[in-house]
């Protein structure tokens, strides 16, 4: 027999899955705003029906429900939109973080106004042809002071910023290490309760939501991959080691490297392994830090290095207004090394290498020549690797010089004015920068035609890995250039002698009397060198891989500004994709207003039905009690 008060029983669960509907209904509009929240649905099922196996069972049809009961109340989410969003939200925070920091660097270029280093480039070369000009007035002479000054203020302001963004970066990537690891430990911490919230049989919906939104934001970061096959063991990867994995944690950590000027270096503190990351804002900083700055910072030192070079070798061949012979125009500091430009590379205390920028040959050439003989010349590439380049008889020596700088050798070479062959380094990417790093021929271009090397051959062979290398050079040590210390672009500044006495500036030609060299000035009115280091501004010199130095800076803005460009584009696509997916989160795990209104009504209508029901019930009871008493 069924109970007689079967009927008040389902109409209570009646009342209460209603009355609970309406309450994940409220949940659901309370937070429409939300933008972690997941909406909320109540799955209905209905209790166990009642058998009667009594002798009249034959007489009923079928078996009498209980009425409804709640299954569960479930987030409606899809996991696998999730992941993607993740990995495209991930690319969209390193480009934005790329032009951003780009934007920046830009900046420092800009921040001189008007008077940027092209423009101060472009004066300093016009003051040597004002001097060139007027070589006996002191004024011009005074002037091309200030702006060699300006110039080389230019120079050390753009190194001072860029190593100043570099250092705040540093910082910025250390933060940024330790929000990554608190978000692990909160993580962590999450899945540990939605555990054993599970356990206890709920759906712990605000915690899984609370634990998105902090995936959500460790993807902004870093690559991230997330892995929930097993419901107690929630993972979570990066570059394909488990960075939290249910309540533990495999946390990263950033300590300075000696080895890299004390910036932090990204590692893993379970063992140590360098941390790598293919997205998100961390790979932009470290990007930026890494490449991008040091780069900028290669390509100043560069310049600056060429620059003093260049006009210091004129220069000191030159004669002042007194008549005596150039001294330095910049100030040259050299780097650690003896006067044989034998240096200790490795620090241990003994010289172990060779550190030369530049070597000029000792025979002039005609670049329309014919080489004469066959070879290979060994030279290293910007990061230290050997690579070799072929040459024929029958070619000319303007065709191997262009080859050369076009085969991305850590050398490039150029033809002096009196016809010298000129090699020097460029930066490079590992070791020293300014220092050539090898010099072979097999054949005879760099020894018989150009006085580069005195012997072909692997015996012949300059190499900075050896001590004493100086001897295997054509000519004098004299006619070499040790590398410069450091950083250039960080110490460049005009001879204070200059500064002190323009007179000093070494305007004249002169002409060799005694067989040894220029010993006798032209005179005060000869501007001859002054025009010869004004037309340094359109020479082709090689500075770093580039012909002329305005060619040089130049490409060295477009970079950035490229860079920049390609930035800007891929942040517009990035949002473009992750607005789609994001429009799709909505569509599943958003609060629909409309929709959560309906449900309301119909939760309402439910409850009242409900309710009438149970009236109805004891109305029924009430009567069947009354009556049989």
């Amino acid at each position: 027999m069924t109970s007689t008060f079967l009927g008040i029983e389902i109409g209570k669960r009646g009342v209460d899955v209603h009355q609970r509907g309406l309450q994940v209904t409220g949940q659901n509009i309370t937070n429409a705003d939300n933008e972690a929240y997941s909406r909320q649905r109540i799955h209905l099922t209905t209790m166990p029906a009642l058998t009667d196996p009594s002798l009249n069972r034959e007489e009923r049809p079928g078996q009498l429900g209980q009425g409804p009961e709640i299954a569960a109340i479930r987030r409606d989410r899809d996991l696998y939109l999730d992941e993607r969003s993740n990995t495209e939200v991930g690319y969209r925070e390193y480009w934005k973080g790329v032009k951003d920091l780009t934007t920046r660097l830009e900046a420092v270029h800009n921040s001189l106004g008007e008077a940027n280093l092209q423009a101060r480039l472009d004066r300093f070369w016009s003051g040597w042809q004002e001097v060139a000009k007027n070589p006996a007035e002191p004024a011009t002479r005074a002037a091309l002071v200030q702006d060699g000054a300006l110039l080389a203020r230019g120079l050390q302001d753009s190194h001072r910023a860029f190593t100043g963004i570099r250092g705040e970066l540093d910082q910025r990537i250390v933060s940024e290490v330790r929000t990554i690891n608190t978000m692990a430990g909160n993580l962590a911490e999450l899945n540990l309760r939605i555990t054993q919230s599970e356990a206890a049989g709920d759906n712990p919906n605000d915690l899984m939501d609370e634990r998105d939104r902090l995936v959500g934001e460790l993807a902004k970061r870093v690559d991230i991959r997330t892995s929930n096959k097993d419901k107690d063991d929630f993972i979570v990867y990066i570059g394909g080691k488990i960075l939290v994995q249910g309540g533990t944690t495999s946390l990263l950590r950033a300590t300075g490297n000696p080895a890299d000027e004390g910036l932090a270096a990204i590692t893993w503190a379970v063992d140590g392994q360098p941390a790598s990351f293919a997205s998100g804002s961390l790979k932009a900083l470290l990007e930026t830090r890494d490449q991008v700055i040091p780069a900028q910072l290669r390509n100043l030192d560069a310049l600056a290095a060429n620059l003093i070079h260049s006009v210091n070798g004129l220069h000191r061949e030159g004669f002042d207004l007194y008549g005596r012979r150039g001294q330095d125009f910049f100030i040259e500091k050299k780097a650690p090394a003896d006067v044989f430009a034998n240096a200790d590379g490795n620090g241990d205390g003994i010289e172990d290498s060779s550190w030369i920028f530049q070597v000029t040959g000792t025979q002039k050439v005609n670049p329309d020549a014919i080489v004469g003989e066959g070879g290979v010349l060994s030279l290293s590439d910007r990061d230290g690797k050997r690579i070799t380049l072929e040459y024929r008889a029958d070619e000319r020596i303007s065709s191997v010089i262009q080859r050369i700088n076009l085969a991305g050798a850590n050398v490039g070479a150029t033809l002096r004015a009196d016809g010298r062959l000129l090699v020097k380094a460029n930066t490079a990417e590992s070791g020293p920068s300014f220092a050539i790093n090898h010099l072979e021929d097999s054949g005879n271009f760099l020894v018989g035609v150009t006085g580069i090397l005195k012997n072909s051959g692997e015996a012949g062979a300059y190499d900075r890995a050896r001590v004493n290398e100086y001897r295997k050079l054509g000519g004098e040590m004299e006619a070499s250039a040790m590398t410069p210390l450091g950083h250039p672009a960080s110490w460049i500044a005009v001879n204070p002698h200059l500064v002190k006495d323009g007179g000093l500036v070494a305007a004249a030609d002169g002409t060799d009397t005694s067989g040894r060299g220029k010993d006798r000035s032209n005179g005060p009115g000869d501007g001859t060198m002054a025009l010869s280091v004004a037309a340094l501004r359109h020479g082709e010199i090689q500075v770093d891989g580039r012909r002329t130095f305005n060619e040089y800076y130049t490409a060295m803005v477009e970079n950035l500004g490229t860079r920049g460009f390609g930035a800007k584009m891929e942040v517009e696509k990035a949002e473009a994709l992750t607005g789609h997916l994001d429009g799709m989160r909505k569509a599943i795990s958003g609060v629909n207003l409309d929709e959560e209104m309906t449900r309301m009504l119909s939760y309402q209508h439910g409850y009242k039905a409900a309710a009438r029901l149970i009236s109805v019930m004891d109305e029924m009871l009430e009567t069947l009690i009354v009556r049989m008493t």
